[in-house]
C-alpha cells in the first residue's frame, strides 16, 4: 500500500508526539491523535471494476502515486479487478488514473469529506467512474 508523503508525515509527526510526553500521558495523546486523525483525514478506496484486461493501470492521489501495476484484468465472477485504499487530507482531491497500454487517462476533482469509494470502470474509448460513501458489493 503506497501513501502519500503528506499523510506519512501527518503520521510521523503525530506518533513522535506519542512518544515525547511522559508514559502516564499516552492514553490521552492516543486519543488525541485519533481525533486529529478523524478531523483532518479520511479514507478513499479506489476500485477498479469493469473492463480491464491485462492493463497497465497508474493511479495517482494529488500527484502521489498509489497504484502501478501491470497485468491488470477484471474477474469475471467478481466484477473487480483490484483496489487500493488511503488515507487523505479531507477537502479537494484530484485523482489521476491512467491506463498506458490504451492510451486512456481521466483527471477527476473530488471534494472528499468523509470516507469515499471509486469504482473505476473501462469502455472501449473511455474511463468512467462511480462514487460511494458505501462499499461496493462483489459477488
Amino acid at each position: 500500500m503506497n501513501f502519500s508523503l503528506q499523510t506519512i508525515t501527518l503520521k510521523v509527526l503525530l506518533l513522535s508526539l506519542l512518544f515525547a510526553f511522559p508514559r502516564h500521558s499516552e492514553p490521552k495523546m492516543a486519543r488525541d491523535f485519533k481525533d486529529i486523525y478523524q478531523i483532518t483525514m479520511t479514507n478513499l478506496t479506489i476500485d477498479l471494476q469493469e473492463g480491464f484486461n491485462n492493463d497497465t493501470v497508474l493511479c495517482k492521489v494529488n500527484d502521489d502515486t498509489v497504484f502501478h501495476k501491470n497485468h491488470v484484468t477484471t474477474a469475471k465472477l467478481t466484477g473487480l479487478a483490484d483496489s487500493v485504499s488511503l488515507g487523505v487530507k479531507k477537502g479537494k482531491v484530484i485523482l489521476q488514473i491512467a491506463v498506458k497500454n490504451r492510451f486512456m487517462s481521466k483527471s477527476i476533482e473530488l471534494d472528499i469529506n468523509e470516507e469515499s469509494y471509486i469504482g473505476i470502470s473501462l469502455s472501449s474509448d473511455s474511463i468512467r467512474y462511480i462514487r460511494s460513501s458505501q462499499p461496493f458489493g462483489y459477488g
